[in-house]
Formats: structure tokens, sequence, C-alpha cells
């Protein structure tokens, strides 16, 4: 093989490495970074969803549809947060597969209408996903016990 063509060969993946590297190094790609904002989630309501909800109630006796107002311990400075909190002023809590929590859920996390919990709205500065974010601190949104086949009925 002539040597020009070995080195081509040879530059090719290379070339093509920094390409694909070059492609993806677009505005808003790459990791994504959120800035934390901790305050109060104060429970406003906290009611049985209907049975043909879609959002579901996993394998839960019941599905609850939980709202909580939001109020941070600092100002918000981004303005999507700003605006997000404006325009949202109630928020909802979904289990991380989206389904509703369930009366037992509710019950092992002290999640009932009128209390205060610590939480904390995560707002995106960098990257792409989910613009806004809310976290009940301490309630664990990937605890699925009460769908386990030998939950307690």
């Amino acid at each position: 093989m002539p040597r020009r063509a070995l080195l081509f060969g040879l530059a090719l993946p290379v070339l093509s490495a920094v390409a694909t590297g070059l492609a993806s190094a677009q505005p808003g790609s790459g990791p994504r970074k959120y800035v934390d904002y901790p305050g109060t989630a104060t429970i406003v309501a906290v009611d049985k969803a209907p049975d043909d909800d879609p959002r579901g109630r996993g394998m839960a006796e019941a599905g609850y549809v939980v709202r909580f107002a939001f109020k941070p311990s600092r100002p918000v400075q981004e303005e999507l947060g700003r605006t997000w909190l404006a325009r949202h002023p109630r928020q909802e809590f979904l289990l991380s597969s989206g389904w509703r929590p369930g009366p037992k859920y509710l019950a092992k996390y002290g999640i009932e209408k009128g209390k205060g919990m610590p939480a904390t709205m995560h707002v995106i500065v960098q990257g792409t996903s989910t613009p806004v974010l809310f976290d009940l601190d301490g309630v664990d949104a990937t605890d699925f016990f009460e769908a386990a086949p030998d939950a307690p009925k």
C-alpha cells in the first residue's frame, strides 16, 4: 500500500471523530445544568383522582392528585424560573414513573393538605431537558412500594 494511502486511511477515522465532536458541540448541547432554589412546598390539595385518570395509579389501590405551592427561600435569578412560578402558582407532585401516589405512599411521607415541607426548585441554565423541576425534600419519588406485587393491601 502506498504511504499516502496509508496516511489517509489512518487520518480518516481521526477526522471523522473530530467532525463528530464539532457537530455535537452546538450551543445548547452537552451536559445539562440546573440552579437549585431551596424553599417550602405547602400542600394545597390532596384529592382522589378519577378512576379514568390518564396518569393512572400504578398498582396502588387509588391514585391521588397532589398539588403544592412553592415559595423559594431566596429570590429566583433566572427569568425562566420567575416566569414559571408566576404562570404556575400550583405545582403537581407525581412519582418519577408519572404515576400518582397512592394512600399508603401519602401516609408514609406525611403528605397532607396544609402541610409545609422543605422542597427544591431546579431551573435549567445549560443544555436541553425539562426546564423546571421540583423535589419535595425527603420524599422519594422512586419509591414504588405500593406497586410491589406483595405490597400489603
